[in-house]
């Protein structure tokens, strides 16, 4: 047995820890799930259940808990191995169950939304240091929306928002994300695009909170009409802004995420865009009012006529050959202009 170990190759004994640090932490989750539905134990083993894993896979990944063979070059650039990539991110993900469990050990409601708050807020701050620290790129993402949910539930325990105040909690958070993000995009830094996607996140929250208000007043109105009750669907609603707020976001997420290193800004505007299309097609804005129309006038033939223009803008604007781009051969640093024998078209006559 100690021959076979001793001769794994690296990729092999990567494979295996990758393999180690997943089947590992799946095992927890599928027993904490199981001993929680029974109610077959107290709250501190379900505590060590999660504390034990969630430990040992972020040390590991972090490099904080050294265990075996070490394959880290001494010296080398500050790199995260696949294996140590999904332990930091397990191990991320255990932590806020694992502290909500410790609230529940020492006598606490784990359900508060100031409990919430707190654990998440935890959570951002761990999950950054994985990314900022050991570069663990998701890491950004991971602290993103480890601080909505933070700093969603910090307001639902001071103040219990309504669906509107919801709406620009989410457009704060992702306010403020955004203008990290940007800060470090302009920067070069790898995790910007992880943090707009975080932002996006956000502000999709804001942008479809009418939308999961109205599916769950249909669903209470369907469940009261089938016991011949009257429901009351006069809450939050999808108004027109909010569905050009969704196109926008998508517009901008979309075309962010096509030019970023990573594309996770480009599944978020998928969603945004989704959620939009489903709004207008369905024309929930008109669901509690005079109803559905049908009509190919409106949302349809604006939506037909202005992607056309655009794209026939597109395909057939502009004039003459562009230039080179900047780096490309030709290209004179600092003026723009193409440098001699570079085999670009020789420049014009001085304009007056």
């Amino acid at each position: 047995m100690n021959e076979t170990l001793a001769g794994l190759r690296p990729a092999q004994r990567d494979a295996l820890r990758l393999a180690g640090a997943t089947i590992f932490a799946s095992g927890a989750f599928a027993l904490f799930i199981r001993k929680s539905t029974q109610d077959q134990w107290a709250a501190f083993p379900k505590l060590l259940v999660l504390a034990i894993p969630c430990v040992l896979l972020y040390g590991l990944g972090t490099g904080m808990l050294r265990i075996g063979r070490d394959d880290d070059a001494p010296g080398a650039e500050p790199t995260v191995p696949p294996w140590r990539a999904a332990s930091l991110v397990l191990g991320l993900v255990l932590l806020p169950l694992a502290l909500l469990q410790l609230v529940d050990t020492l006598g606490g409601d784990p359900n508060k939304s100031g409990h919430t708050a707190w654990v998440f807020l935890v959570t951002a701050g761990a999950a950054a240091y994985a990314a900022w620290v050991h570069g663990l790129r998701w890491g950004a993402l991971l602290a993103g929306l480890s601080l909505i949910i933070s700093w969603i539930a910090f307001w639902d325990a001071v103040v219990e928002p309504s669906a509107t105040a919801i709406r620009w909690l989410f457009i704060i958070i992702g306010a403020i994300i955004a203008v990290a993000a940007f800060r470090l995009d302009r920067d070069g830094e790898r995790e910007g695009p992880e943090l707009v996607t975080a932002a996006g996140v956000a502000m999709l929250g804001a942008g479809i909170t009418g939308l999961v208000a109205i599916l769950g007043q249909v669903v209470a109105g369907t469940i009261a009409s089938a016991f011949g009750s009257d429901a009351d669907l006069t809450g939050a609603q999808q108004r027109q802004e909010w569905d050009v707020f969704l196109l926008v976001l998508a517009l901008v997420l979309i075309w962010y995420g096509t030019r970023a290193v990573w594309r996770g800004p480009v599944y978020v505007g998928a969603l945004a865009l989704f959620a939009f299309i489903v709004s207008v097609g369905s024309e929930i804005t008109a669901l509690f009012d005079e109803g559905p129309s049908g009509d190919l006038v409106g949302w349809p033939l604006l939506l037909l006529l202005l992607g056309g223009a655009a794209l026939v803008a597109g395909l057939y604007g502009g004039g003459g050959t562009a230039g080179p781009a900047q780096g490309e051969p030709g290209w004179q640093a600092g003026t723009g202009e193409v440098a001699p024998g570079s085999g670009g078209p020789p420049p014009g006559p001085p304009q007056p």
